[in-house]
């Protein structure tokens, strides 16, 4: 086979492959990983000025963050963060 058609044949099978991975690898990382606050007003679909005048300060959210020692980066358990911010919605 001529090589620049192996070549095609392979960039279409990496770009279909990633097409099908990504909403996996998307949803793993929201239910079994931490997510940063950068990550958590995305996840929120909100503004980061929003998270960060309205939410960030929050008692239900202080409870539920986690850092590492000597860290100044906070992060959250996507399924502890979405209940917190449900409770302050009721």
């Amino acid at each position: 086979m001529d090589e620049a058609l192996v070549n095609h044949y392979d960039t279409i099978a990496r770009a279909e492959a990633r097409t099908m991975l990504e909403p996996l690898v998307e949803r793993i990382s929201r239910e079994y990983l931490l997510v940063d606050r950068e990550q958590a007003y995305k996840l929120l679909s909100m503004s980061r000025t929003y998270f960060n005048d309205y939410l960030r300060d929050k008692p239900q959210l202080k409870l539920i963050e986690h850092h590492l020692p000597g860290s100044r980066k906070y992060y959250y358990d996507p399924n502890e963060l979405k209940q917190a911010v449900l409770s302050l919605m009721e």
